[in-house]
């Protein structure tokens, strides 16, 4: 199989991971050597990043994003947390979970992108039990 359909088969095996547990669409941002994927719920039509991954190539960040959602990363290094927030204007609350070692890597992850601090309310960040 050629390095692009290589590519496009493992997009579409972690897309179907992320549908199948939220129901969120996923977009792949490729940099020189890493890769972004940002989930978009389409409850709240937020954009979220999910995962910054570094590899020598494009396949090699599909793969560590795929082990990472597959959790064979160092379970004991990650907390999952769930945000409840608000866009200002808005009245509806949303809640956001956020796999992360620690608070200010959630936050980072919430803010990322061409978001604005000040466009956001968040009414609590909890701390989930392992599963």
């Amino acid at each position: 199989m050629n390095a692009i359909l290589e590519i496009f088969d493992m997009e579409h095996k972690i897309k179907s991971i992320i549908k199948n547990d939220n129901n969120s669409q996923c977009i792949f941002d490729y940099n020189e050597n890493s890769l972004k994927i940002y989930t978009k719920n389409p409850l709240h039509l937020e954009m979220f990043l999910m995962v910054d991954i570094e590899g020598p190539t494009k396949m090699k960040c599909l793969e560590n994003a795929l082990s990472y959602l597959k959790k064979k990363v160092k379970k004991s290094t990650y907390y999952t947390y769930s945000v409840e927030w608000v866009k200002c204007g808005q009245t509806t609350k949303h809640t956001s979970y956020f796999w992360v070692r620690n608070m200010t890597e959630l936050l980072e992850k919430f803010y990322d992108g061409d978001k604005n601090e000040h466009d956001y309310i968040i009414y609590t960040i909890s701390l989930r039990p392992e599963n």
